[in-house]
């Protein structure tokens, strides 16, 4: 009978270790991994450009801008042969820049508020980031 209980504790505490590390490391799994490939970022400590020196232009979204539909496009202009990377709270796009520097994206939202980060890799090693907060508010049906 004694030895019945110690088995039972012993495979009881077994379970609960099992359980916990689950609950610990499973989540680890799932988490987004960092882009790769990038340009090199030289100078981490990047002052404010001026309008002269701008890398980053973006003409769409508007800051804090009330989107009626569920996707929304990303527009801007950089600098040629840059690499565009757009960061919502749910993915991450790396997207094109044609010759000129314009690039364009259009990204999904979910209901609610978002934060687009936008960040322009140079070949030089200089970056820019601009951040534009977006509100998704779906058209409401005829409520009366």
């Amino acid at each position: 009978m004694q030895k019945e209980k110690i088995t039972s504790i012993l495979i009881g505490f077994s379970f609960g270790f099992l359980a916990a590390a689950g609950v610990f490391f499973v989540p680890q799994l799932f988490k987004k991994k960092p882009l790769t490939n990038l340009p090199p970022i030289l100078n981490q400590n990047q002052t404010t450009p001026t309008p002269a020196e701008q890398v980053l232009v973006l003409t769409l979204p508007e800051n804090n801008q009330v989107a009626r539909e569920a996707k929304i496009t990303v527009e801007g202009k950089t600098k040629p042969n840059s690499t565009i990377v757009l960061s919502t709270s749910e993915n991450d796009y790396v997207v094109d820049v044609d010759p000129s520097g314009k690039f364009e994206k259009k990204i999904d939202l979910t209901l609610g508020p978002h934060e687009i980060v936008t960040t322009s890799y140079l070949s030089t090693g200089e970056t820019e980031t601009v951040k534009r907060i977006v509100f998704y508010i779906p058209e409401e049906s005829n409520v009366q």
